[in-house]
């Protein structure tokens, strides 16, 4: 019988735009039709669209869980594929504001549901905010989605910057989107770690390069994640070649859950209060 190692994986990217939110879904989808019971976290919160990427409709979403009292269990979402999502709810301007106290209270919250999951995926809004650096703080694997523009690379470097310095991240996994050849793939990993490694002492991996490819076009249209829409696809062979991949180089989540990161926080605030009293 093969052991599945639990895994906490935050995809994300410096700018909005290149498609992380496609990979995320992709990703997860795959995982849970290996049988792995897969959690989905959409952390773009108040402007959640997972739910449109898999093709389902959320009842509930964090309003419900963080504002109404229901619980993580409650407000999760099944897919056909099995993948179970957490929607962050859109338009909901509370979501977009959460206090520091409600993101520990939520990210404690997933350790109800730890000891049944074997993957939990989180799809992090774009940008530098707050709430985006702790979710990647409380992730074992940090996968950072880049393209061959500029500023991804650019925005995608500060990120990393931010969370190394500030969050002692090390490692980073990098897919190159919306490729059009392997060579330019290639070629724009390069550049990038280029720039890494000429500023800052991490670890940094290519997990792999997913071509500008119609069919993920097309999926968007049909509302399904392009491994399932469309399975013989260039897209979702590279997906499928990146799970095995992340299956082989991934860490495990950290020991005793995510709850390592509510006492981190609440460490944090205790420091900044005992500074300030």
């Amino acid at each position: 019988m093969k052991i599945i190692q639990k895994k906490v994986i935050a995809v994300t990217g410096g700018k909005g735009g290149v498609g992380k939110t496609q990979i995320a879904a992709n990703i997860a989808t795959l995982l849970a039709s290996k049988n792995q019971n897969t959690f989905l976290l959409d952390g773009d919160f108040g402007l959640a669209n997972v739910d449109l990427v898999v093709g389902v409709k959320t009842k509930f979403n964090l309003y419900h869980f963080l504002y109404e009292g229901m619980s993580l269990d409650e407000i999760v979402t099944t897919a056909p594929s099995g993948l179970k999502l957490i929607s962050g709810g859109s338009g909901i301007q509370k979501l977009a504001q959460l206090s520091r106290a409600q993101q520990a209270n939520l990210i404690k919250a997933f350790d109800d549901i730890y000891d049944k999951t074997d993957n939990l995926i989180i799809d992090t809004a774009a940008g530098l905010h707050e709430s985006v650096c702790q979710l990647l703080s409380a992730s074992a694997n940090i996968i950072i989605v880049i393209n061959k523009e500029i500023t991804s690379i650019k925005d995608a470097y500060a990120l990393i910057k931010i969370v190394s310095n500030y969050y002692q991240k090390d490692s980073f996994q990098v897919i190159v989107n919306m490729a059009s050849s392997e060579a330019e793939g290639q070629a724009t990993f390069k550049h990038f770690i280029r720039i890494v490694n000429q500023f800052l002492n991490v670890n940094i991996e290519l997990l792999g390069i997913i071509p500008n490819d119609e069919y993920i076009r097309k999926a968007i249209i049909k509302q399904q994640p392009v491994v399932e829409a469309f399975p013989g696809s260039k897209s979702a062979k590279a997906f499928h070649a990146i799970v095995n991949r992340l299956d082989q180089v991934s860490q495990t989540a950290p020991t005793g859950g995510i709850s390592f990161f509510f006492e981190k926080l609440m460490l944090e605030q205790n420091g900044f209060q005992q500074g300030v009293s």
